[in-house]
């Protein structure tokens, strides 16, 4: 909340001043400005899908913050006395509607209502009533996008909501709240991340610390692998106390049970953060001389 606080203070008003005016189109360097604040906190690195992050932190597109400011804006020119310049300039555009902000206004107008009789009244709005109506698009798009990038195959299996998740507004440590947040985007060095860069098929990209032959994936690395046997034993000792007829579940059940159960966040990054320090520990010993 904090963080969320100094960046709308400090970030948001420089990035979103006078967008009333300019905001209405989209451009790339505010979301990405928005994109790097969210990967510092998550201690992500640059390949990290923008769309999972972004839906694990549940912040506003940069683009509806400035369609806001121009909501505003609209009201404002609204409620202006007729023998106002501004108003009448306002008025005078609104009867071109052609290649300038007052047909952006009307675009913005029918994609909400599928209609035109708010811009045609030249009638102040609900602003917020706007503004949460271009939130609910975004979550519908941000829904139907996840399901476009291979990389989210997992991801997408226990996150269906575009909203802040527990481990980003919990007094997690950098190390935990980083290993959790590469871990659900897809990041973490593991083989089927890995091999991706050195071209090695998806089919051999090989657990190298168990007999298991089975895919270094997301799901082996947390519920299957017998190298971290050890350490997963608190994790599994809570999720059968939190998750009903835990023990009977396929695997990948208990996967999405345990990624998408908000009780298990603090057991499931520290169980990541002792798994990965063993693997490391494994690959440091098998390259030395």
């Amino acid at each position: 909340n904090s963080y969320t606080k100094l960046y709308e203070n400090y970030v948001d008003l420089i990035l979103t001043y006078g967008s009333g005016v300019w905001g209405l189109k989209s451009y790339t360097f505010p979301e990405s400005v928005q994109n790097r604040a969210i990967r510092m906190y998550l201690g992500v690195h640059r390949f990290a899908s923008n769309k999972a992050i972004n839906g694990d932190f549940g912040w506003s597109s940069a683009l509806n913050k400035r369609r806001k400011c121009a909501l505003r804006l609209w009201n404002n020119l609204c409620s202006l006395p007729s023998d106002r310049i501004c108003r009448q300039t306002f008025i005078w555009s609104h009867d071109i509607c052609r290649r300038n902000w007052c047909h952006d206004m009307k675009r913005l107008f029918f994609s909400i209502d599928g209609n035109n009789d708010v811009y045609d009244a030249m009638m102040p709005v609900n602003v917020n009533f706007y503004y949460d109506a271009l939130v609910v698009k975004d979550k519908n798009q941000w829904k139907e996008d996840v399901h476009k990038f291979p990389k989210l195959r997992l991801y997408r299996t226990f996150k269906n909501e575009y909203c802040t998740e527990v481990y980003v507004k919990h007094l997690f440590n950098k190390k935990l709240r980083s290993i959790m947040a590469q871990f659900r985007s897809g990041t973490l060095p593991l083989k089927i991340e890995t091999g991706r860069f050195n071209n090695i098929p998806i089919e051999l990209r090989l657990c190298e610390f168990c007999e298991n032959n089975s895919i270094e994936d997301e799901m082996h690395f947390l519920i299957e692998c017998t190298k971290y046997d050890t350490v997963r034993n608190g994790l599994l000792l809570k999720a059968t106390q939190t998750i009903y007829n835990f023990e009977d579940l396929a695997n990948c059940d208990k996967f999405i049970s345990i990624m998408s159960n908000s009780d298990l966040v603090k057991e499931c990054a520290q169980f990541l953060v002792d798994a990965y320090s063993i693997r490391q520990n494994c690959q440091t010993v098998s390259w030395r001389p």
